[in-house]
C-alpha cells in the first residue's frame, strides 16, 4: 500500500467495525426502532492528530450523527476513505467488507455551504442488519458492555465511533472545546519483564506477542517502541524493512519459520491453526471440512486432500483455493470419499514472494448421510453465493414433481442455453502447448449464467449448482474423455434420482476413480450426464470414453 495506508489500514479495521453493525445504545433488540438524532455539522473526526473529511461514493462531504451522547459515522464514507470493498446483499440484509488494494478512495470535496449546528433527523435502529468483515460476523459493544446495532438514515448505515475504537484497541477521545472525536494508538511503556515472542504485522497495526500469552497493539509509526520491545531479536533496519513491506500490502507471519502443524495452536476439538490460516474438520461427518486464511497474510492457498485406503493406498487431489486468501472467509472443502482416513494439507503462500507455510490435519471421516456430500455448496460448486443461479433453478423446476424431472429440466436448460466457447478452448490449448499454465477459469455459476458460454467445466458447474440448490444430490466430476485426438481433461455431472425414472439420451454409467487404461472399473450406481456433449449422445453414451478422476 501507499503511505496513506498507515491511516487507511488502521481505520481500515475501524471501518470494518463501522460497517459492522450500526445502532443506538437504547435500541430495542427485538425490532427496528425510529429515534430522534442529529446531523452534527460542528463535529470533526481526527486520526493520529490529522483531521479527516468523510465522503460518499460521489466524493461529497457527509457528516457524523449525534445520538444519545454518542457519535456515529457513515460506513460507506469511511469505506471510501480507506479503500475497503463494500457489498450489500439485499436478500440476506448483510453488509460485507473486505480489505482491498484495488479500491481507490475517492477524494472528498469539502462542503462549501458552511453548515453549522445540529439538524434534527429520524434515523432507524435496525438489529436485523448483519455486518461481516473479512469473513467474520461482527458484534459491537458499548463501553458498558451493551450490544449496539446499525443505525440507518436515507439508506446509509452508521456505527458508533467509541465502540469501533474499543474494538480495534484504539484510544478514543473527545475534545469539548473544538467538538472533535480523536482516534489514536495507545501509548506504550516498555515493560522489560515481558519476554518478546513474535510480531504480527498487517496493513494497519503491529501486534507484539509475549511469552506470558499477552499481546500489545502498536501503530506502524511506532517503530522505536516496537524495536525497544523486541530488541535483540532483529535489527532496527530489519524492522524498517518489515514495516515497509506491510505498508505496501505484504504482511509478515508472526510464526515465520514454524513450518509444521506441531507448532500450530489447537483452537478447539477438531480445529487447528495459526494467525494466518485454520483447518476445521468438525464437519467431516457431513462430508466436508472447512479451511480459511487471513487475507492480510496469505496471497494464495492450495489444499491437497488425501484419502487413505488399506487396499488401494488411496489417492490425493489438489484444490486451487486461492479465493480463501482473497476473502478470508471459511471455504468448504469436499472430502475425497464417504468414509475412511483423510488428510488435508493447506499450503499457504504469503509474505515476500513465494514463502509458504504448511498446515496439516489428519482425521477419520464417517459420513452420516453420503448424499449430503453431494448437496453442499463448496469450493468447486458454490451455489450459496450465486443468487441468480438459485432463482433460475427454482423457476425451471417449479412444476417438477420428482428428482428425475428436476434433473431433466436442469440438464435440458444448461445444455441448450450455454454455447461452447471454442475460442477459450483453443486459447488455453495454445498456452498449454508452450509449457505454460492456462489462466484459471471463472467457475462462478452466476457469471456462467450471465455470459451463456463456456467449456465443459462451466456446463458441469452450472448444472451441479442448479441441482444442488433445489435439493437434488449430484456430483461434479472431473476426469478424462477420449476423442479423436486421444484422452483430454473433461468435466461432467453424475446423478442418482431418489424419485422418478430418468430417461435422457446419452446417459451412461458413473464409475469410480480409475487410470487411463482399459482395466475393469467399478460402477457406482450413479448415472453419468454430460451437458457439454448433449448434442452428441452417440459419443456421450459410450462408457469407454470416460475415466473419472475426482468428485466434488
Amino acid at each position: 500500500m501507499k503511505c496513506r495506508n498507515r491511516f487507511v489500514s488502521l481505520l481500515l479495521a475501524l471501518v470494518m467495525v463501522f460497517s459492522l453493525t450500526v445502532s443506538a445504545s437504547a435500541a430495542d433488540t427485538s425490532k427496528s426502532e425510529q429515534v430522534t438524532a442529529y446531523f452534527n455539522y460542528n463535529l470533526t473526526v481526527q486520526f493520529n492528530g490529522e483531521t479527516k473529511l468523510l465522503g460518499n461514493v460521489n466524493g461529497d462531504q457527509v457528516y457524523p450523527i449525534t445520538y444519545g451522547g454518542t457519535t456515529y459515522v457513515p460506513v460507506r464514507a469511511i469505506s471510501n476513505l480507506l479503500g475497503l470493498d463494500v457489498t450489500w446483499f439485499q436478500e440476506d440484509r448483510v453488509v460485507r467488507l473486505l480489505n482491498s488494494d484495488d479500491v481507490k478512495p475517492i477524494t472528498v470535496k469539502p462542503d462549501t455551504s458552511k453548515k453549522s449546528g445540529l439538524e434534527t433527523i429520524q434515523p432507524t435502529i435496525d438489529p436485523g442488519i448483519t455486518v461481516i468483515y473479512n469473513g467474520k460476523e461482527q458484534e459491537m459493544k458499548t463501553v458498558n458492555g451493551e450490544t449496539v446495532y446499525p443505525m440507518l438514515i436515507g439508506g446509509t448505515t452508521y456505527l458508533p465511533i467509541r465502540a469501533v475504537g474499543d474494538m480495534l484497541g484504539l484510544e478514543v477521545g473527545w475534545v469539548q472545546a473544538t467538538q472533535t472525536v480523536t482516534l489514536d494508538f495507545p501509548k506504550h511503556d516498555h515493560d522489560p519483564s515481558k519476554v518478546f515472542d513474535g510480531l504480527h504485522i498487517d496493513n494497519y497495526k503491529v501486534t507484539v506477542y509475549y511469552k506470558d500469552g499477552t499481546r500489545e497493539l502498536f501503530g506502524l509509526n511506532e517503530l522505536d517502541d516496537v524495536w525497544e520491545t523486541a530488541k535483540g531479536t532483529f535489527s532496527k533496519e530489519s524492522l524498517k524493512i518489515m514495516l515497509q513491506a506491510a505498508t505496501n500490502g505484504v504482511a509478515n507471519d508472526p510464526f515465520f519459520g514454524k513450518q509444521t502443524s506441531e507448532d500450530a495452536t489447537v483452537l478447539g476439538d477438531k480445529h487447528i491453526g495459526y494467525d494466518w490460516g485454520e483447518i476445521d474438520w468438525s464437519t467431516a461427518s457431513k462430508g466436508y471440512i472447512r479451511v480459511k486464511a487471513d487475507s492480510k497474510l496469505a496471497s494464495k492457498v492450495i489444499c491437497e486432500v488425501t484419502w487413505y485406503n488399506e487396499t488401494s493406498g488411496g489417492g490425493n487431489r489438489f484444490l486451487n483455493t486461492k479465493n480463501i486468501a482473497e476473502t478470508g472467509d471459511w471455504v468448504n472443502i469436499p472430502l475425497w470419499h464417504s468414509t475412511g482416513e483423510h488428510e488435508c494439507l493447506a499450503r499457504i503462500y504469503y509474505g515476500f514472494g513465494s514463502y509458504t507455510t504448511n498446515l496439516q490435519a489428519r482425521f477419520t471421516a464417517e459420513i452420516d448421510d453420503p448424499d449430503n456430500m453431494w448437496l453442499m455448496s463448496n469450493i468447486q460448486v458454490d451455489y450459496e453465493n450465486a443468487s441468480q443461479t438459485r432463482t433460475k433453478a427454482l423457476e425451471i423446476t417449479k412444476n417438477c414433481k420428482t428428482d428425475a424431472e428436476k434433473i431433466a429440466a436442469v440438464y435440458n436448460f444448461v445444455s441448450s442455453t450455454i454455447t461452447y466457447d471454442h475460442e477459450m478452448y483453443n486459447n488455453d490449448k495454445a498456452i498449454e502447448a508452450t509449457g505454460a499454465q492456462a489462466p484459471e477459469r471463472d467457475l462462478d455459476p452466476d457469471s456462467i449464467l450471465a455470459s451463456k458460454k463456456g467449456v465443459c467445466e462451466h456446463y458441469a458447474v452450472l448444472m451441479a449448482a442448479m441441482l444442488r440448490s433445489v435439493g437434488v444430490p449430484c456430483k461434479y466430476v472431473d476426469g478424462w474423455m477420449k476423442n479423436t485426438d486421444g484422452w483430454e481433461r473433461h468435466a461432467w455431472v453424475a446423478v442418482n434420482p431418489k424419485t422418478g425414472t430418468l430417461n435422457i439420451s446419452g446417459a451412461g454409467k458413473d464409475y469410480a476413480k480409475t487410470d487411463l487404461n482399459d482395466k475393469p472399473i467399478d460402477p457406482t450406481g450413479w448415472i453419468r450426464l454430460d451437458p457439454t456433449g448433449a448434442n452428441a449422445p452417440s459419443v456421450t453414451s459410450n462408457d469407454n470414453n470416460y475415466r473419472t478422476s475426482n468428485y466434488y
